[in-house]
Parts: C-alpha cells; sequence; structure tokens
C-alpha cells in the first residue's frame, strides 16, 4: 500500500485461476489468470462512432440534433455513418466506480453510488479527464490507449483511431500539488485479427472456406504501468514485469 497525505493507495497481484483457465484465454501483460489491481482508468464503450470523433465530424458530441425530417441524414443515422447515440464511460478509482456518458450540452451525466465530479478537457477529441471525490482529491486520467478496427470493407482512412481508454497520470490534493505520479510504458501495435460468419450464405449452412467469414483486424497503442511514486513519502514502487505478445492457454 502507498500511502500519501489521507491516500490510501493499495497495490498488489491477485489470481482468478483457481478453478482453471478457459482453453482460448489470452494471457494479460502480468500472466494468464493474473490481474494487476493498481490500473486505475476511464475507459468507455464506443457506440457507432467515438463521440469525439474528428476524421468526419460525425461524433455524438460535434454533429446537431437531427431533423427528423431529413430523410438522407436520417438515413445517414441508421446505416451508422453519423453517431445517433453517446458513448458510456467507465472509471475505476481507488474504490470508487461507476458510469457516465457526456450529453449533446457537453454535461456529464453520472451514474455511480460514490459521489464525485467528473471534467473533462476537450480541443477537438477528449484529452483528460479529472475525477474529484468528496475529499477534495483530483485524479487525473491524460495516458491515452488507442485502438483501431478495421474490417475487410473498411477502408483505413474512415476508421478512427479512438482512444478507448484514458489511463491515470497523478493525484492531487485541494491545492493541486501531486501526491502520487504514475509512469507507463507504452506497447505500439499490438495486434490481432478476429472472425465471424458471413451472415448470409446461399444453398447451405456449412462455413467452412475462408471466403466464408468476415475477418477485423485489431491494432492497440496500449499503456503499462512502470512505475508509481509517492511525492510526500517519497516512495517509488517500481512495476517489472515481462511483457508476453498474446499467447493462449
Amino acid at each position: 500500500t502507498i500511502s500519501a497525505r489521507g491516500i490510501q493507495l493499495p497495490v498488489g497481484l491477485s489470481y482468478s485461476g483457481f478453478q482453471g483457465i478457459n482453453v482460448e484465454s489470452i494471457a494479460p501483460w502480468v500472466g494468464l489468470g493474473w490481474s494487476l489491481n493498481a490500473t486505475f482508468a476511464v475507459s468507455r464503450s464506443i457506440r457507432d462512432l467515438p463521440d469525439d470523433e474528428t476524421i468526419k465530424a460525425d461524433g455524438y458530441l460535434t454533429i446537431p440534433i437531427p431533423d427528423i425530417d431529413d430523410e438522407v441524414q436520417m438515413q445517414k443515422y441508421l446505416d451508422g455513418v453519423k453517431d445517433k447515440e453517446p458513448d458510456t464511460f467507465y472509471f475505476n478509482i481507488n474504490g470508487k466506480s461507476g458510469s457516465f456518458y457526456i450529453d449533446k450540452a457537453g454535461n456529464v451525466l453520472l451514474k455511480s453510488k460514490d459521489n464525485v465530479r467528473i471534467e473533462y478537457s476537450r480541443l477537438n477529441e477528449i484529452d483528460t479527464f479529472i475525477i474529484t471525490d468528496t475529499s477534495g482529491f483530483k485524479y487525473v486520467f491524460d495516458q491515452k490507449e488507442r485502438s483501431l478496427s478495421v474490417g475487410q470493407c473498411n477502408s483505413l482512412a474512415d476508421v478512427p483511431n479512438a482512444t478507448t481508454s484514458w489511463y491515470i497520470s497523478s493525484i492531487r490534493d485541494q491545492d493541486d500539488n501531486v501526491l502520487v505520479s504514475f509512469n507507463y510504458n507504452t506497447l505500439s501495435d499490438l495486434k490481432h485479427i478476429t472472425y465471424s460468419a458471413q451472415s448470409v450464405k446461399p444453398n447451405t449452412t456449412l462455413f467452412q472456406e475462408a471466403q466464408d467469414m468476415r475477418f477485423t483486424y485489431h491494432t492497440t497503442s496500449a499503456k503499462r504501468i512502470k512505475e508509481i511514486i509517492s511525492k510526500s513519502e517519497k516512495e517509488t514502487l517500481g512495476l517489472r514485469v515481462g511483457v508476453k505478445s498474446g499467447g493462449c492457454a
């Protein structure tokens, strides 16, 4: 546990494989069946397009409220060309968790049993989240993890390289002094492919040939915690965990 002027930050590894590991499980970076409980982040589930999509400015936070009498524009919403619903964001900070979304007016609408205040900064895409707890401690999330998913029918130019998680960089006191800071390694271009059967195949229900399958390439520029530094206690926790590229049980 790292202590810093009223902040207690538990750090440790937990193992969930006592009941067995699924044969298709992919080993995380800390090892198969293991998880690190010092990973604090704001993550999001993207619906249609990223809310802050900037390639064509078709994200939920950019486009105006649609005119229901404009059939052409309404069809674009139905086809997923324009973003018709907000993304859901999730947060996890030192025992506090919940979800929220951002409405058209830019307001954060929170769903959580914990009483926290959430702010964000954005020029084009969302850059930073700041979550303040009831004691006035501020948790700053600005270390971005990006993901890119390209289907076989998509052009790379049309697919946003979206931020899917904002990892914590610091915990600050009421006077904005840094109490704890977090440093990361960036693992670039982690790749995997997913496959799914074509939805329609004439004359047969068997999917055996390569052309019967749809595939999607996924690329992630991932953040992995390297060290946690407590300013007040002058403690540094360095994490050196062997990183494996994929691997199945």
